[in-house]
């Protein structure tokens, strides 16, 4: 599995709209990411724990990650149309020396549809994943994994 800081330094490298990702967005693509990833290849891309609130998913291990690493800066923006947010832009070039191809095609693949997508499209998009949708509550941990698996039994099941 690769290492949440190797995947969040990808993503800020590659975000296809500004020098730096708000932090709501970040969370988001890593989400899709890990979702892709437990789909596609039976597993997450890191060992990031998931949990789902009213605001949708999230991991208390990218605060850590961001936190941790002085690679990463996270900053207030500033806008007298928008209220301020966090945004986390690369502070150094870290290299990507623990991803795979694997893993940068599913990092690709999300950052590829993300940036066709207006913020309440992206936003509609995690909020219609199965995991997000299955949990009304909004309070569940996520193993994104076996929702996998469920997911694939559900939507392709075996002939009888």
């Amino acid at each position: 599995m690769a290492e949440l800081k190797d995947v969040i330094s990808y993503v800020c490298a590659k975000y296809p709209h500004a020098s730096s990702v708000p932090l709501p967005t970040l969370t988001k693509i890593l989400y899709l990411a890990e979702w892709r990833s437990a789909i596609t290849r039976k597993h997450q891309l890191t060992r990031a724990e998931w949990f789902l609130n009213q605001s949708g998913p999230f991991s208390p291990d990218i605060a850590k990650a961001l936190t941790e690493n002085s690679a990463f800066a996270v900053g207030k923006s500033r806008s007298i149309f928008k209220p301020s947010t966090e945004r986390v832009s690369l502070q150094a070039a870290t290299g990507w020396k623990g991803l795979t191809v694997e893993d940068k095609e599913v990092l690709d693949f999300v950052l590829r549809v993300m940036s066709t997508k207006s913020f309440g499209e992206f936003v509609r998009l995690v909020e219609s994943t199965y995991p997000v949708y299955k949990n009304p509550e909004n309070t569940a941990t996520l193993d994104l994994a076996g929702l996998a698996e469920r997911y694939r039994s559900e939507r392709f099941p075996v002939p009888v």
